[in-house]
Parts: structure tokens; C-alpha cells; sequence
């Protein structure tokens, strides 16, 4: 199940934020280890600025980040995600009072976010869950689920290899399906972010009950042709669940396509956003 963040930007000391179209960044001071456990989770960035002896606050976008990069004394997340246009002043809103006291008035930096009526304030501003173009699927808990029938079959990209290490070698797309089904590295994927699709939000035991429990494809993020030789696979920064379906569909053309490319072609999802 996807997590929900927090990250805080005090204009007069950082700047306004700029948005980048699709890819967003935040810089945090946060050490690597816990970086990366954000990695896949769901960060909304909100500015405030002292405006007439006020401050206002306004809601940015929120991303996905998918990868980590070191950076001075600390790290910067990037992902892809929406942003809005204009920022959302939210100072007055109810959920925003709660968010406060929660985040101690930001005092905890990028910090994970616990009320759920704050949550479920936020997830609002992306729409119905039906839109296609949400940026991440934050799933609801299994009774909140609204089936609308099974996936159609479809032809899962073969595993051709099933090798012990996760250190890549060999390029190419038979390199990339072989470590997405390294049995190791697939199961850390999945203990981190759930047996959830994350591009339509499919999850087999939801549908099928306890036989359905644990099953999932990964979907390495970055191809061996790409990360190099000898790259040390990481199963939570470069590996992410996709139903099989899903899995074919990103690996259709010659060039793999993006989780978030993916989405936008989803017409029915599974479930609901939270």
C-alpha cells in the first residue's frame, strides 16, 4: 500500500517552486537509507510564503519519486506526477489546520502523513479515481474495492532466467526480463511496495482470494542496456509490481514504456485511489 508524504517549501528562504512539466524533484537532508524507502511513495510538495503579515499556503503537485541522487548534503528525489496550475492556496481548508499541528508546522521536514482524512483532502484534487492521468495508485483497503470484472488474458513477457545474484551483466531485453524474475530481488520488490499493481491497481488476491495471494510481476525501471555493466541491482530503487497485463503492454514496442506513460493508456482501473 502506498505511502503519503509531506515536503515543505518556505519560499522566502528556497524560492518559489518551479515546476518542470511531468518530472518533479525535492532536495531533502534525510540520509540515503531513509531516501530511499520513499522511493514509490507518493510526496506532495505544498510552498508557504508570508504574504501581508500572513503566511499563505499553497499546494504544488505531488510525484512519485523513482530514483535518488546525492546532492550536497543530502539527496534529491525525482519522479513523475501532476502538477497544479495555478498552486492551490489550501491555508484556509480544515484538513490543512489538521496537517499543521500533525507536521508540527513543518518543523519535521519530509515527513510521512498519518490522518487519513488528510490523505483522502488531498487525493480529492486529483479527481474522480476513473481519470487515467492520476500519478500514482494509492490503493484503498481490500472492502473499498470495486471490481468491475477480471483482466483480459494477455501474453506475459517470457522469464527466460532465473539467476541467484542480482548483479547485472549481459544488455538487452533478455537481460532485463531474466532480473525481473530473480525470485530474491522480486520478493523485496514486493514485500516494500505490495502485490498491487501499480499502474492499474489490479491485485490478484483481492479477485481470486487466498491463491491470487502474492502474485505479481516486477518491472525493472531502468534496462541493463542503460544502467551499464556490473550495475548492482537495488529491488526497491529499480524494480516495481505491474500485473502481467500491465507488463506486456509497457514492453510492446521497442522501447519500454514508462509506469506513468502506461497510465495514461488505462481505461479501466481496478479499485479506487485513496
Amino acid at each position: 500500500m502506498a505511502r503519503h508524504y509531506i515536503a515543505y517549501n518556505k519560499v522566502q528562504e528556497w524560492g518559489p517552486v518551479v515546476e518542470a512539466g511531468p518530472e518533479f524533484k525535492h532536495w531533502t537532508a534525510k540520509r540515503r537509507g531513509d531516501v530511499e524507502k520513499i522511493l514509490g511513495q507518493n510526496i506532495w510538495v505544498i510552498s508557504g510564503e508570508r504574504m501581508g503579515g500572513k503566511m499563505t499556503y499553497k499546494l504544488c503537485h505531488v510525484f512519485t519519486p523513482e530514483e535518488t541522487i546525492h546532492s550536497g548534503a543530502g539527496h534529491i528525489l525525482r519522479g513523475k506526477g501532476t502538477g497544479f496550475a495555478p498552486h492551490v492556496d489550501v491555508t484556509d481548508e480544515s484538513w490543512f489546520g489538521k496537517l499543521l499541528v500533525e507536521q508540527n508546522n513543518f518543523s519535521h521536514g519530509l515527513s510521512e502523513i498519518k490522518d487519513q482524512s488528510v490523505i483522502d483532502a488531498l487525493l480529492a484534487f486529483l479527481g474522480p479515481p476513473s481519470m487515467a492521468d492520476a500519478p500514482a495508485e494509492m490503493a484503498r483497503p481490500q472492502s473499498d474495492i470495486a471490481f468491475v470484472g477480471p483482466p483480459s488474458l494477455a501474453e506475459v513477457p517470457a522469464e527466460i532466467a532465473r539467476p541467484q545474484s542480482a548483479i547485472e551483466g549481459a544488455a538487452g531485453p533478455v537481460a532485463a526480463n531474466a532480473y525481473e524474475g530473480d525470485p530474491e530481488a522480486r520478493a523485496a520488490c514486493i514485500a516494500h511496495y505490495g502485490a498491487r499493481c501499480l499502474v492499474c491497481g489490479f491485485d490478484f488476491e483481492a479477485q481470486y482470494g487466498e491463491l491470487g495471494r502474492g502474485v505479481m510481476d516486477v518491472h525493472q525501471l531502468k534496462p541493463p542496456s542503460e544502467a551499464g555493466p556490473g550495475h548492482q541491482l537495488n529491488p526497491i530503487r529499480d524494480l516495481r509490481p505491474v500485473c502481467p497485463n500491465c507488463h506486456t503492454i509497457i514492453h510492446k514496442g521497442t522501447v519500454p514504456l514508462t509506469l506513468t506513460e502506461t497510465r495514461a493508456l488505462v481505461r479501466v482501473k481496478y479499485g479506487r485511489d485513496r
